[in-house]
């Protein structure tokens, strides 16, 4: 194990190169970033070697799946890597030049992001790759325009991506991704909709602490985004549209042989399951 180590300090600059040829966007980071995430690495070859139950990912996992020598890893990674390049070329053809900068620090964060716990089962960059689908999403809106992404708050906390309505109203939408929920946990749609509602409120309540006024917001959605699990689809999802957005699910989306990495709601996600068109 320590032979591997050696070997991964000693030729870094060799596997940044091909990193960086498998996503061309980690191209972004910088030597302190590079040395981050060869940190990351690092610590992850002990359980790997191990063989411990690896839960929580993080994006560098997937880019070395790609070279993986099990077939199936190697497949889903590929998928996972292509959707992932389509979906950052189209965001930053399709964002605001003005925005590019926040934006990049997002793919940055994502990058280098990664969890002390491997074993927690939530995967810490997830929470970065729901901000970029969020904007992917947005930016294919008729009725709304990105304007600022992590906007301070007074009460020191940040707002993901504001909008500007087509009718003038400014709304702050604040994401929430909700990972391994266990659907057999919950009794019925009533139940599930409690628990859901728990978690929205809690975030909702944890961005305004403070506030009289959110600032110079008309509104402050929380956009729930919900990991797909086998028995989800026994559900129907709904929200309070005081606090919330329909709820979302991320997933990748296959057409005529190709996928995309894309954000839909929940219900019609779930729906489409069984027919087979996601």
């Amino acid at each position: 194990m320590n032979d591997i180590i050696e070997e991964l300090k000693n030729h870094f600059e060799r596997l940044k190169s091909e990193l960086i040829s498998i996503v061309p966007m980690m191209a972004l980071l910088k030597n302190k970033e590079w040395n981050n995430l060869k940190n990351r690495i690092i610590k992850r070859i002990s359980p790997v070697a191990k063989d411990d139950n690896i839960s929580s990912y993080i994006f560098i996992d997937y880019v070395i799946g790609v070279k993986s020598t099990n077939p199936d890893v190697r497949s889903h990674s590929k998928k996972f890597v292509k959707s992932f390049n389509k979906l950052a070329k189209r965001i930053m053809d399709e964002s605001e030049k003005s925005l590019h900068q926040k934006i990049k620090i997002v793919f940055k964060n994502l990058f280098i992001t990664g969890d002390d716990d491997m074993c927690g089962g939530n995967s810490d960059f997830k929470n970065r790759l729901n901000e970029l689908l969020t904007i992917d999403y947005f930016n294919q809106c008729d009725n709304v325009q990105i304007i600022e992404i992590e906007k301070p708050l007074k009460n020191k906390k940040t707002v993901d991506i504001i909008l500007k309505h087509k009718n003038g109203d400014i709304i702050g939408v604040e994401i929430l991704t909700l990972q391994n929920i266990d659907p057999f946990k919950q009794q019925d749609n009533e139940s599930m909709t409690d628990f859901l509602f728990g978690r929205i409120k809690k975030k909702y309540e944890d961005k305004t602490k403070g506030l009289v006024k959110i600032d110079d917001l008309d509104n402050l959605l929380i956009l729930p985004i919900v990991e797909y699990a086998n028995g989800l689809e026994t559900y129907k999802f709904t929200y309070d549209s005081q606090l919330s957005t329909p709820i979302m699910c991320s997933h990748l989306n296959y057409n005529n042989g190709d996928c995309e990495m894309v954000l839909s709601e929940i219900n019609q996600y779930l729906e489409n399951l069984h027919t087979r068109n996601v």
